[in-house]
């Protein structure tokens, strides 16, 4: 479907029963330039990106006279440059008197857009306040219900791997060949203390090593 099909989409303008593609691809880009967004609305919608897509959602609902939209982490496969381009026409949305409902868990778009925050915590509500009233470290004492302090040590979890050898075979080389080395591996039934873990040794000459 292109743009000017998911735009006008079960309104789409007829005569006689018949589609008036022309005044709706008109209509369409119209409808995009008035935010400031320039695309050939002829074109399928799948083959924009994911903001344009979004973006194209939103002018539909704005077009359909919405008053209130819910953003449910619209950002969370955007770019720098996406994100700032969904911003701008949030913000313009906004001046025409559009309430936007943004959920996000991003908390620099959070201060970057809103005018209010409202926090919820385990499906409660925890507080509302205004954006420019509410410091990020009070905003996260909120979402967490506890102060964060960065100076509490960390419980000691098990250790899984450790840099100290349990096994050490030194003297493997041969002068001139290759430079002495020594492998350190774990000591078991297949790697007792006369042959390095990770290698197989052919013959009785000292040195006389091979992978």
């Amino acid at each position: 479907m292109s743009v000017a099909d998911n735009l006008f989409i079960g309104r789409e303008p007829r005569r006689f029963g018949l589609l008036r593609r022309k005044e709706m691809e008109a209509r369409a880009t119209a409808l995009m330039a008035s935010y400031g967004f320039s695309l050939d609305v002829r074109e399928p919608l799948n083959r924009f990106s994911v903001a344009m897509q979004q973006i194209v959602a939103i002018c539909r609902a704005i077009d359909l006279s919405a008053k209130v939209l819910i953003l449910d982490e619209p950002t969370a496969s955007l770019d720098t440059q996406e994100v700032e381009m969904l911003f701008t026409l949030m913000r313009q949305l906004r001046d025409n008197g559009v309430s936007l409902i943004f959920v996000t868990h991003f908390l620099d778009q959070v201060y970057a857009v809103s005018d209010r925050i409202t926090v919820l915590r385990n499906g409660s509500f925890v507080g509302c306040r205004e954006t420019r009233e509410l410091p990020q470290i009070e905003l996260v004492k909120m979402m967490l219900g506890r102060e964060l302090d960065h100076n509490a040590l960390q419980r000691a979890g098990r250790t899984l791997l450790s840099d100290k050898p349990v096994a050490a075979f030194e003297g493997y080389g041969k002068k001139g060949t290759i430079a002495p080395v020594r492998p350190a591996g774990p000591s078991g039934r297949n790697c007792g203390p006369r042959r390095p873990a990770g290698f197989r040794t052919h013959g009785n000459r000292r040195g006389d090593l091979r992978y």
